[in-house]
Formats: structure tokens, sequence, C-alpha cells
């Protein structure tokens, strides 16, 4: 499995991406912070790993990735991050009802931006973006992964890339 891909800066030149590319974790970092920068106007200071373990976060997405791979994204941030990004995003065209689906929304927009930098977006379905907590992450490190501070509110990403040894229903939070 390589590692590698080709990319190019141009607009709308063709570049091969490698559907088994696992970003590393400054870029994960740089696409949130486009992200942020773009969507609601926010700064963030990458921080390194995520410590080894979960941290207390209380505001936390998994989202799935289903298509040419499969694998999760896991966004979290600390609780007291949703009013500031709700008041943040007051001057978007579809303004969130709670600090909660803002941060939805930026997670979303988020995935979306990663699939289309590193990946082929229309190998994948649409996203299932659910309320997580650690007891249904995979039981292994993950392939990439990184903490942050947006204003003064830490955050992590985390992504899994499937490799047999979970599927979508090892993040479920319904019980079975």
């Amino acid at each position: 499995m390589s590692n590698s891909r080709i990319d190019s800066s141009a607009a709308g030149e063709n570049f091969l991406k490698d559907e088994k590319y696992i970003p590393a974790s400054l870029e994960t970092f740089g696409v949130f912070q486009s992200v942020l920068k773009n969507g609601v106007r926010l700064s963030a200071d990458y921080i390194g790993l995520p410590v080894e373990g979960p941290s207390v976060m209380s505001l936390e997405r998994s989202v799935y990735l289903s298509g040419s791979f499969k694998g999760v994204f896991v966004i979290r941030a600390h609780r007291k991050f949703a009013p500031l990004l709700l008041e943040k995003s007051v001057a978007q065209a579809v303004v969130p009802s709670s600090g909660e689906e803002a941060f939805d929304q930026l997670v979303e927009r988020f995935c979306a931006e990663t699939v289309k930098a590193f990946w082929a977006p229309e190998s994948f379905r649409p996203f299932l973006i659910q309320p997580c907590n650690p007891r249904f992450w995979p039981k292994r490190m993950p392939d990439s992964a990184c903490a942050l501070l947006v204003e003064r509110y830490p955050m992590e990403i985390r992504f899994w890339m499937e490799r047999g040894l979970f599927s979508e229903d090892a993040f479920r939070t319904e019980e079975k």
C-alpha cells in the first residue's frame, strides 16, 4: 500500500489521488484550519498529537466514510467551543439554531474538504455524522491525529482507515 500522492495546486488540473493515502497530522490540521478560517473566520494553533487515550471533551462527533474505502473521523471539542462557533456562524447563508448544530456543520465541511483534498469525492456516499464517545472508537491507535487550539478551546481530530479490524458497526452508539 502506497502512502504517496501526486498533487497539483493548479485549479482544474487533473491529478492522481491514492485511495489508501492517509493524511499526516499537519495535513489534517491544514484542512481544518482552512475550513475554520473560510467558514467562520476563526484560527487554530497546531499543538501536536492528542494525548494517548481519551481526554475529557464533551462535544464529539464521528463521521463515517463509506465508498472506495471505509474509515471514520472523530472530531472532538470542549463543550464551551459550541457557543463561540454559533456566534461566529451568524454570517453564514444557513444560520445554525444551536452551538451543536454549528459544530455539526463545521464537521461536515471539514470532512467534505478532507475528502476533496486527499481522495475522490465522487467515490463516497454521503457522510454519516453522529454523536460519539471514546468507548466506541476502534481498539487501536488512529492512523492520523492532531490536537489543536481554537481560540482557547482544545480540539482533537482522529482518523482510522479500515484495515479489516473494524466495521461501521464498531462505532454505533445504539445498543444491540
